[in-house]
């Protein structure tokens, strides 16, 4: 099969150098204009570029990389180049030959002192936001979750550092551990560069709270961790991305970090719940090289009234980049060194608590990253190809101590040999030390490359890439002492991380870009592409082994209506996509942990302790799912876009379905096991340990069900989104900026689930389970909208918004779980089907659960307004503040008959930059 999509790949690029030869024409010369920045030498895209055929006047716009082609008979033509934000330039170009020609735009620092303050829909191929370096000063973010806040229909929310931050593109319920598969499923890149978090094993597992809510293990990147000091843009892709982006379910970040020279920055911010500190500066080293250095120190309390929990990160950056010219094009090799560090501590107040609990958690990475890109100066074939490596490694630590009191005698569970065997007995009152070491590799390889061909008229760009992916563990795991567990009852046995196989990612990729001419004022552009994706490496009882997901993905964007409105084009344009996106399973998904049962055979517990004797009998059992599948996300979209001039309006619908979410499921097992009986020992007379030989004893069966993580959840999602823009009204300098979303969101599971009823009769547990179709589904719709009015008064050097967050629309439907089994297991083993005759015995009737009713629940409308305001001082010092819920409408209202009272409080905080 490999070797198949090698030659499906090979065959393909054979047909794109069969397009070119085939495209010649030997009338007319197709000349190809790559316009940039004159500073940071970025493309412009979609730049007008006009010139004269006679009395004729003809033009094109520059495309996603910058690139324009004109295609006429040789000679000399006046190219007149014009970009919003850059002086226009009239040029002369002699059509002669075929090598591309760079022409570099001057930005007029007159309309560069108009500032962006939110984030802007991209005009692209997909639905997705771009927010820049503007937009995130203005918004004073302390991390990367502050910046979610400028999508449509974002929320301005408190930080909560004490928790991980997830993720939630287009979903109602942000906050739902329903979908951390979703989270999971969207990826972060960085410079071209993915983040993985698919090594991480950093669980306590003991259900320990104070974990569970930084528990990040196969939930995707925590977004605590990233700074947004040196990040010069960020684009958030909600449709249907690139197949150039792979192993991902729901939508893709780019980051794209500061590369050019800059003055020496910093910043200080400090609000009701943090600090923080940064400095940066990009150094130019000659005329086609530059360093950037980055150091960035966030200190965060959870509470402010309480020093006994905090976050602190930091984060630092060396990265340099160099251009060189070269007679068939030029190199750009990019190159970076990164650490950051993030450190979780919770520990309790000795004057409140005299136990001593302490939690503290620690994340230290170093990650290695190249980019070698090559371009040439050809219009048509090869147009560039880049080599991307990157190696990064974490060192994880979890230190946990935890006073242990128990009420009853409680055996130590630490054996690792099934069977019985003889036990003790944990004191009634310790102290565990718990450390998990973690140290997560990964390493990621692309090899991507650009090809041009024009075929009939029909401009192509055809991209064609490999990449590799390498997620492995080192760690030693999970150190205590065994004697003294977190918990006594612990199911679980140190492991050594090390000991657990790698998840080796492989995948291939080939995508068209086609821009098709209707006429002089119509175009269609459309972007198809495949991507391959398999899992290898894994052992051949696992479905998943080299199993090839096919993830097929097309956008499509058309002109409707272009033509000339009073003093304005008007422009409308409307896009369509479709596409499939998976996501693979993560090492904790692919390799559980065993599950270990200790069932007590003897427990005769003496004061005297020489006469104790206690035996369990300890059932292993292994958790891995061998058919365990992918997760895959089927999802569409349409969308529109209409400008005139300055005034834009765009809008999205979109509906996204997987039914293969990762989630727990379940199976049964049946344990055997002795039961000594200590009744007959006279304790008063007893000169030794009990023998079990001498004691009587019954054979007993019990039945319990054995967790792992399978496929059965389900994740529906519909909405709207839409953005409304208009220009800066001169009288009073203000824009306006009107955006919003309707997201409808439903949770469900596909799978029954084994429950224990967990009932007792005559001293003993019920001897079945039922096996429950339960309906899960659980609905959620919200209509959120931001109207934001952002004034800039250039020769006050001021810049301030004020924005009103409202929310429409905030329900619930939570749908009727039936509490009949559909069918059920005995000690025999046997699964019987559940009916009517089953409900009418007195045991199994036992397993009717109750019936959980149909749960509604909706809130008010609310209302808040939140301030920013920007104040520079010359070039070197800025000053800025925000007050989130400086005024609120939050009226209360009725659920379940109880009546609920909002309250909210201002948050405020300020910061300072100073640039040399």
């Amino acid at each position: 099969m490999k070797s198949n999509i090698i030659i499906t790949l090979f065959s393909l690029i054979g047909l794109c150098f069969y397009q070119v030869a085939t495209a010649t024409n030997a009338n007319r010369i197709r000349q190809r204009i790559d316009l940039i920045d004159s500073e940071t030498k970025e493309p412009l895209v979609g730049a007008s570029i006009l010139y004269k055929i006679g009395e004729q006047t003809k033009g094109t716009l520059t495309d996603v990389r910058g690139i324009a082609y004109i295609e006429e008979l040789p000679g000399e033509y006046q190219l007149t180049i014009s970009y919003i934000g850059y002086i226009s330039q009239t040029v002369s170009v002699m059509l002669d030959n075929k090598k591309s020609l760079t022409i570099q735009l001057n930005p007029d620092n007159k309309v560069l002192e108009e500032v962006i303050v939110t984030a802007s829909e991209s005009k692209g191929m997909t639905s997705s936001s771009k927010i820049d370096t503007q937009a995130m000063a203005h918004l004073q973010p302390s991390s990367f979750t502050d910046l979610l806040s400028l999508l449509p229909g974002g929320k301005a929310i408190d930080p909560q550092m004490g928790n991980i931050n997830l993720i939630r593109i287009r979903e109602a319920n942000k906050t739902s551990s329903f979908s951390d598969f979703s989270s999971l499923g969207t990826s972060f890149v960085v410079d071209d560069i993915p983040l993985s978090g698919d090594a991480n094993l950093q669980t306590i597992g003991t259900g320990l709270q104070t974990n569970e809510k930084r528990d990040i293990t196969s939930k995707g990147i925590d977004m605590r961790t990233l700074s947004t000091d040196n990040i010069e843009s960020v684009e958030i892709i909600r449709g249907i991305p690139s197949v150039k982006y792979g192993d991902v379910s729901t939508g893709v970040v780019k980051i794209k970090r500061k590369s050019e020279a800059s003055p020496l920055r910093f910043r200080f911010k400090a609000d009701q719940y943090s600090k923080l500190f940064y400095m940066g500066k990009g150094i130019d080293m000659n005329d086609h090289s530059v360093l950037n250095l980055d150091l960035d120190y966030f200190d965060s309390k959870i509470d402010p009234r309480n020093s006994m929990e905090n976050f602190k990160r930091i984060t630092s950056s060396l990265r340099f980049t160099s251009r060189y010219a070269l007679a068939q094009g030029f190199l750009k090799w990019n190159s970076s060194f990164d650490f950051s560090g993030t450190f979780d501590e919770e520990k309790k107040d000795p004057e409140v608590d005299l136990t001593k609990d302490r939690y503290k958690s620690s994340v230290r990475r170093l990650s290695l990253n190249n980019q070698l890109k090559f371009t040439t100066y050809y219009t048509q074939g090869l147009q560039s190809i880049s080599f991307s490596p990157s190696l990064s490694a974490q060192f994880d630590k979890i230190k946990q101590t935890k006073e242990v009191f128990l009420n009853v005698p409680s055996a130590i569970p630490n054996s690792k040999e099934e069977g019985s065997h003889d036990a003790y007995y944990l004191p009634s009152h310790y102290v565990s030390q718990l450390e998990i070491d973690g140290k997560p590799l990964y390493g990621y390889i692309q090899l991507n490359s650009e090809w041009a061909a024009d075929f009939k008229g029909v401009k192509q760009d055809i991209s064609v890439g490999a990449d590799y992916r390498y997620n492995k563990n080192k760690g030693k795991g999970s150190i205590y002492d065994t004697q003294r567990p977190p918990s006594p009852l612990m199911t679980t046995r140190p492991r050594a991380y090390k000991d657990i196989p790698a998840s080796q990612v492989l995948s291939a990729y080939l995508e068209d870009n086609l821009s098709i001419s209707l006429s002089e004022k119509h175009q269609l552009d459309i972007q198809a592409g495949v991507r391959a994706i398999a899992l290898t490496g894994l052992n051949n009882q696992y479905d998943l082994q080299n199993k090839i997901h096919w993830d097929p993905r097309i956008n499509l964007l058309g002109d409707i209506l272009n033509l000339p409105l009073g003093k304005h084009q008007f422009n409308w344009k409307i896009g369509l996509g479709w596409g499939i996106l998976t996501k693979l399973p993560t090492i904790a998904q692919l390799y559980p942990d065993k599950l270990y049962l200790d069932l007590p055979e003897l427990n005769y517990y003496h004061n005297n302790s020489d006469y104790r004797r206690l035996i369990l009998n300890t059932h292993i059992y292994d958790r891995e799912n061998y058919h365990l599948k992918a997760n895959r996300n089927a999802k569409w979209e349409i969308r529109t876009d209409i400008s005139w001039g300055n005034y834009r309006l765009s809008a999205t619908y979109f509906r996204e379905k997987t039914t293969t979410g990762f989630r727990g499921i379940n199976t049964y097992a049946i344990m055997d096991y002795r039961k000594y009986d200590t009744s007959g020992i006279d304790n008063s007379h007893i000169t030794a340990k009990p023998n079990p030989a001498d004691l009587p004893y019954t054979e007993e069966k019990e039945m319990t069900t054995i967790g792992s993580t399978g496929n059965g959840a389900k994740l529906d999602k519909e909405g709207i989104e839409f953005q409304l823009s208009t220009p800066r009204f001169k009288t009073i300098n203000t824009r306006v900026t009107l955006n919003g979303a309707w997201y409808k969101t439903s949770y469900n599971n596909s799978t029954p689930l084994w429950y224990d009823a967990q009932v007792i009769i005559d001293n003993k547990a019920l001897p079945y389970l039922g096996y429950y179709d339960w309906n899960e589904k659980r609905e959620y719709q919200e209509l959120s909208t931001n109207l934001m009015l952002d004034t800039q008064i250039p020769s006050l050097g001021l810049t301030f918004s004020t924005t009103l967050q409202s929310t429409w629309l905030d329900k619930s439907l939570f749908y009727p779980r039936s509490g009949t089994p559909k069918s059920y297991v005995g000690i025999d083993g046997i699964v019987h089907p559940y009916t009517e005759e089953s409900a009418q015995d007195p045991y199994l009737k036992q397993l009717e659960l109750r019936e959980n009713q149909t749960s509604r629940n909706r809130m008010k409308h609310e209302s808040i307004i939140n301030l920013k305001a920007n104040k520079s001082f010359g070039k070197t010092v800025d000053i800025a503040l925000f007050v989130n819920r400086i005024l609120s409408y939050t009226p209360s209202y009725n659920i379940n008959g109880a009546k609920v009272y909002r309250t909210l409080y201002p948050y405020f905080g300020m910061e300072l930059n100073l640039k040399f």
